[in-house]
């Protein structure tokens, strides 16, 4: 029993390194505003809940629109301040802009993974100046990438891993030694059984004997 929980533990580790690999392959997949296009909203009521929830000291307290960006595997919602209604983003998605722009302060939330979104991260900026930023390793100037788990996106992802894993791995070789007992062979070395508990030919205790 130990060793079968040792095993689902290991399967199951190695599952969630691999959506944290996949997630992260998908973001610098595709690197650059140019490989990409960006759609403009106007606020929503969620965005601006969002926004005044989040939003650290020194941003302003309005929300003129946001872009979103959604590509294979990743996913990027940018939040745009409201200076004073000199920038706004319609409902139709056209930016207007009605005099010289200031302070310009963003709010930049990224999630990865596939085939949900299992991580995220979040930027807020003033002035092109980095107010607070947290759930990113920063490799690049476009390659942020996210590592704060998303629930239960991360649980989802890590146990469809880990069974892709199995069936890659040990599967095979328990499909083999169902195959050879169906067939009334020796699972390990596919000697025909006899009526004894035990393989004549490699010693091993027979499962249609004993049980094992």
């Amino acid at each position: 029993m130990k060793r079968r929980l040792l095993i689902v533990a290991v399967f199951l580790l190695a599952g969630a390194v691999v959506n944290v690999a996949v997630a992260w392959g998908c973001r610098l997949a595709v690197r650059g505003p140019q490989r990409y296009t960006v759609a403009y909203h106007a606020s929503d009521a969620s965005t601006i809940a969002w926004w005044n929830e989040n939003k650290p000291e020194g941003i302003t307290d309005d929300l003129a629109g946001f872009s979103s960006v959604e590509r294979f595997g990743w996913s990027r919602v940018t939040l745009h301040g409201d200076e004073g209604g000199i920038f706004r983003i319609s409902p139709s998605g056209q930016i207007r802009i009605s005099g010289q722009m200031q302070d310009v302060h963003l709010a930049l939330y990224l999630t990865a993974g596939l085939p949900m979104r299992s991580l995220h991260g979040q930027s807020w900026s003033g002035t092109g100046i980095t107010i607070q930023q947290s759930g990113f390793i920063t490799t690049g100037s476009q390659d942020w990438l996210p590592y704060v788990p998303i629930w239960p996106g991360f649980a989802v992802n890590s146990l469809f891993y880990a069974a892709v894993l199995w069936l890659l791995i040990p599967g095979p070789f328990v499909l083999r030694r169902f195959i050879r007992v169906k067939r009334g062979l020796c699972p390990k070395c596919a000697y025909p059984m006899a009526e004894s508990d035990i393989c004549s030919e490699c010693g091993k205790a027979l499962p249609n004997r004993v049980g094992a």
